[in-house]
């Protein structure tokens, strides 16, 4: 993979994003929001592929988020730092696979639910993007209470 070096304006990635998916979730009774610092700075990174990260992390969202629930998409400035979360009311991730779910095509199965439709690609390729930009991603989650996926990116 090229890594192109480019001003990026990640409230404008998170925003189009939102509206790529703002119909798939209304579709599926989800709401969806925004929480955007002001202050976030435009950051040296590649543009492309910070859209495929956040609407890797938007799609995992919709997709395991039941209907009723919310998705939560933030962005704000930590120190040295540019953090968003993507925040689901999910079934939740247990510990054991916070790490695994990083790796190629691994997907969590919950109880009996089938796995849901997927290459269990999507998380490994963000987490390759992230680091290559200089940056780290993560989860925090406990099953049955959904997940947030983190990511931080150096400003």
């Amino acid at each position: 993979m090229i890594f192109k070096s480019e001003p990026v304006d990640i409230k404008g990635i998170i925003n189009k994003s939102l509206a790529i998916y703002y119909g798939e979730a209304m579709e599926h009774g989800i709401n969806l929001k925004s929480i955007l610092s002001e202050d976030i700075p435009v950051i040296a990174a590649d543009d492309g592929k910070l859209r495929q990260v956040v609407s890797n992390l938007m799609s995992n969202a919709v997709k395991y988020t039941p209907k009723g629930g919310t998705i939560t998409i933030s962005a704000d400035k930590k120190g040295k730092y540019v953090e968003v979360c993507v925040e689901d009311t999910g079934p939740g991730i247990s510990k054991e696979y916070h790490k695994k779910i990083f790796e190629k095509f691994v997907q969590v199965q919950n109880g009996k639910e089938r796995v849901k439709k997927g290459t269990g690609l999507g998380l490994p390729i963000v987490k390759y993007i992230i680091e290559h930009l200089g940056g780290r991603v993560w989860v925090e989650s406990e099953e049955g209470k959904g997940a947030k996926f983190l990511f931080i990116l150096p400003i």
